[in-house]
């Protein structure tokens, strides 16, 4: 694998796996399943919030006095001032907790229920591919875990920076969402070490690319179809990181012969 390469490129790169994601969301079959998990995700948690969006909202007040209280100083009397930012900050923590929860329940249903059919889809563009590679399952939910937890500690330590939390915080979460589906993309395809390999050299693909993803979600109507960009757009990133490998073991082969 290749160290990660330029900005100009990666955004190349993930431009076309983004473009080849779009064509795989127009088949019915992955575009029904998609906009099914979209409308299941989003109206669960909007019943939840619904229903318990009073007590969030007071948990989140609680949550962001106590972090604006360690900034000003201990034992300093809240002023008005602080207590307005205080509560904008807790209307900011519990919009923010919905988004997670949303994300964290769209990727989840996902992986279990769409990313095998999408792999096989767009497995058909990659002929040269071995299929059936053993790798470790404790790798991949030790994997998947790690990033789920990064999402919400990272998500919500983001909000607390002023002015330009909340873009670190939807960066942040775009590229653990391409993070964490690497592993299925890729599954049956590549070794554990290939896998890391992906994930260290495509580290700016990957934010970049759940970039252009969530910037999509935010399309009205379109943005149902998410679940299935996302997930064609990690298996082309992925298998052609793969492909690319190949070409370059292939190459190196050929010249060692020729010297022999």
């Amino acid at each position: 694998m290749t160290p990660i390469r330029r900005p100009v490129s990666a955004l190349a790169e993930s431009l076309t796996c983004f473009g080849l994601a779009l064509r795989e969301a127009i088949r019915p079959g992955l575009a029904l399943v998609s906009i099914v998990i979209g409308t299941v995700s989003l109206g669960l948690w909007l019943l939840v919030f619904s229903i318990w969006g009073g007590r969030i909202v007071h948990w989140c007040d609680l949550l962001s006095n106590a972090i604006l209280g360690r900034l000003a100083g201990q034992g300093a009397s809240p002023s008005v001032l602080m207590l307005s930012v205080g509560r904008a900050f807790a209307y900011l923590f519990a919009t923010a907790v919905f988004i997670i929860l949303v994300m964290v329940t769209v990727r989840i249903l996902l992986e279990f229920i769409l990313m095998a059919r999408i792999q096989r889809y767009c497995l058909t563009r990659y002929p040269s591919l071995r299929t059936g590679v053993p790798s470790s399952m404790a790798a991949g939910v030790r994997d998947a875990m790690g990033a789920t937890a990064t999402l919400v500690i990272g998500g919500l330590l983001c909000l607390i920076i002023p002015i330009i939390g909340g873009l670190l915080f939807f960066v942040l979460a775009s590229y653990l969402n391409v993070r964490g589906l690497v592993n299925d993309a890729v599954d049956g395809l590549a070794t554990d070490e290939q896998r890391r390999a992906i994930i260290q050299s495509r580290r700016v693909e990957m934010a970049m690319l759940g970039v252009l993803v969530g910037v999509f979600t935010l399309v009205p109507f379109a943005g149902f179809l998410s679940p299935v960009v996302l997930g064609a757009g990690v298996c082309h990133l992925g298998m052609r990181a793969l492909a690319h490998a190949r070409e370059g073991e292939d190459g190196r082969a050929q010249g060692v012969a020729a010297v022999r």
